[in-house]
């Protein structure tokens, strides 16, 4: 009859989602004890991007995953590298896009490591901020956004302009 309310469908955890969610525990519980003795680093960012990653792939609640990946920017912001910083960003924003489909809020948050990107000598930074643009430009051309409200042309020149800057850079050849 095709009664689908008749079937539940229970996933089974493979044993790299078993891990994973052993090292999600593993890394939570260490966050846990960095906090609580006060033990705040950039050590305690790098777990906590990994505590956001993991949750992610292991297609954990949007709530639950963003709370992380804020907890992770948080952190990045008190007492992480600005690499931390871009990091905690982007990886966020990447989620909103490709785990969630979010396009606005992919958008809100392209802003913000487009701000933590701008004057940056990192080159990776760029890149990141390269894919972004990427995926900016496939969903304003697609129509899913409007170029408009998404200030495309404002992030296709920023984009250019800070390439731009790092190429005029001629005392870091392999940059430039």
């Amino acid at each position: 009859l095709g009664v689908t309310a008749l079937f539940r469908r229970e996933a089974k955890k493979g044993p790299l989602d078993v891990q994973r969610e052993a090292k999600l525990e593993e890394i939570e519980n260490r966050i846990e004890e960095n906090i609580q003795t006060g033990r705040l680093s950039s050590a305690l960012v790098d777990d906590a991007l990994a505590a956001a990653d993991l949750a992610r792939n292991l297609e954990r609640p949007r709530a639950e995953v963003e709370g992380r990946y804020s907890r992770a920017n948080q952190l990045a912001l008190k007492y992480g590298t600005t690499r931390q910083q871009v990091e905690a960003a982007y990886q966020w924003a990447w989620t909103l896009c490709w785990w969630y489909e979010d396009y606005s809020a992919f958008v809100d948050q392209y802003a913000i490591v487009e701000e933590r990107v701008r004057g940056s000598r990192n080159a990776y930074d760029l890149e990141q901020l390269s894919n972004l643009w990427l995926i900016l430009h496939g969903i304003v051309n697609n129509g899913t956004i409007d170029a408009l409200s998404a200030s495309y042309s404002v992030r296709t020149d920023t984009l250019v302009t800070e390439l731009e800057r790092l190429r005029g850079e001629k005392d870091r050849p392999s940059t430039a």
